[in-house]
C-alpha cells in the first residue's frame, strides 16, 4: 500500500520542476527578443544619424557653389553697383542689398535663419544656383556692409605699413636704419549667404565675408 503513495509523490515533483523550467525559459526568450528588437533600433538610429550628417555636410559642399558664384559676380560688377535699393529710381539688381539691417539678422533673440531668409527673398530677392548636382536647390544674396543704402559711402579705409632697409646698408653692422611707409586704400565689405536644400529637407546656410 504505501509504494504507489511514493510514486506519485515522485512524479508530481517532476512535474513542477518542468513547469519552473518552462517559466524561465519564457522569460529569457523575452528578454532576449526585447534586446534585439532595442539592438535593431540602435543600429536604425545610428544609421540615420550618419545619413543625416552625410546629407547635411554635402549641402555645406553644395553651398561653396554659392559663395564661389557670388565673388565672381562681384568682380565683374563691382564698378557698376553703385544703386539705391530704397528708391523705386535707382534700384539694385536682383540678388544683391546695398546696406543690411543688423535688427533682421540672425542671431537675434527674435529673428531666426528662416525669418531672415524669407526677408532677403521678399527685400533684394536671391539669384537661384543651376549648377548644384540633382537632388540640392539652392540660392545667394549679396549684401553690402553699409548702415544705409548709399553703398559708395560705406567704404573702409585700411592702412598697410611696410618696412624696408635702406639700400646699400652693411648687413654685418650692429646698428641698422630702417625706413616705414604707410598705404591707405578704401574697401568695400560684402556679405555673401547661401542656402542650400538636400535630400532629406537638410537644409545649410553658409555665410561669407570678403572685400573689394
Amino acid at each position: 500500500m504505501l509504494t504507489p503513495t511514493l510514486q506519485s509523490r515522485e512524479l508530481n515533483g517532476r512535474s513542477r520542476q518542468k513547469g519552473v523550467v518552462l517559466l524561465i525559459t519564457l522569460i529569457m526568450l523575452v528578454a532576449m527578443t526585447l534586446a534585439a528588437i532595442a539592438l535593431m533600433r540602435s543600429v536604425d538610429t545610428t544609421n540615420l544619424v550618419s545619413g543625416n550628417l552625410a546629407f547635411q555636410q554635402s549641402s555645406l559642399n553644395a553651398a561653396d557653389t554659392g559663395t564661389e558664384t557670388a565673388i565672381a559676380y562681384l568682380y565683374n560688377n563691382v564698378p557698376n553697383l553703385q544703386c539705391d535699393g530704397s528708391t523705386p529710381t535707382n534700384p539694385c539688381a536682383n540678388g544683391y542689398k546695398s546696406y543690411h539691417q543688423p535688427l533682421l539678422e540672425p542671431p537675434t533673440a527674435n529673428t531666426t535663419w528662416e525669418s531672415y531668409w524669407t526677408a532677403m527673398v521678399g527685400g533684394p530677392g536671391v539669384v537661384s544656383l543651376t549648377t548644384l548636382p540633382t537632388g540640392y536647390s539652392g540660392a545667394f544674396v549679396i549684401e553690402a556692409m553699409c548702415g544705409s543704402p548709399q553703398q559708395v559711402n560705406c567704404t573702409i579705409a585700411t592702412s598697410t605699413t611696410t618696412t624696408t632697409t635702406p639700400q646699400g646698408q652693411d648687413i654685418g653692422s650692429t646698428s641698422r636704419d630702417f625706413s616705414s611707409s604707410t598705404q591707405t586704400s578704401n574697401l568695400h565689405y560684402y556679405r555673401i549667404t547661401t542656402r542650400v536644400v538636400g535630400p532629406r529637407n537638410s537644409v545649410s546656410y553658409v555665410q561669407a565675408m570678403i572685400a573689394l
